[in-house]
């Protein structure tokens, strides 16, 4: 394994996005197996750089970037195992998140995922794909807004699936949270 650690702060939006082009083509360059960019001071992206030609990926590391929506250049990475996008602002994953069909570990901790007693969620509607998937062992959904009941829901689901499901930290949805 060869991890790419991005590092050094970039000032704008068009510099962080110009910063994980090349972080890509370099990983596509030497043809790694794990590409990790976290957040730092001055570097966030708002939207993900094309991630075709890293079949080869295994982990991908998007922490910290505020993103709003689930990369769905993941979708086609088939050999990835570990997705972490924690720390960001997604709301629900994709509906076909069983297209990733080695995924092992996912990590969705400190997002923007709320599940509320007592009504529908769209992250609840993909939970039968999520729990079906053949290697799916951890799902980190620690510090969302998850209500209690779906926390056991949640749990239920690992359960059968033999998922390790995380939700430590996770707070009641309020007014506040689903506005």
């Amino acid at each position: 394994m060869n991890p790419l650690s991005m590092s050094g702060a970039t000032p704008n939006a068009s510099a962080s996005y110009a910063a994980a082009q090349s972080k890509v083509a370099l990983a596509k360059a030497q043809d790694d197996d794990v590409l990790e960019m976290p957040a730092s001071e001055g570097f966030q992206l708002q939207k993900v750089p094309s991630l075709s030609g890293l079949g080869a990926l295994r982990l991908v590391s998007l922490t910290g970037h505020g993103l709003l929506e689930f990369p769905r250049s993941l979708l086609e990475l088939p050999a990835l195992r570990c997705v972490d996008l924690s720390e960001n602002r997604l709301t629900t994953i994709p509906p076909d998140i069983d297209r990733m069909t080695r995924l092992a570990d996912l990590d969705l901790s400190q997002n923007a995922i709320q599940m509320v007693d007592g009504e529908a969620s769209e992250f609840s509607q993909v939970l039968p794909a999520l729990f079906a998937m053949q290697w799916l062992t951890r799902v980190g959904l620690q510090k969302n807004h998850i209500g209690a009941g779906w926390q056991r829901k949640l749990l239920e689901f690992g359960a059968k699936a033999h998922v390790t499901v995380l939700v430590a930290g996770c707070t009641e949805p309020s007014a506040e949270s689903t506005s």
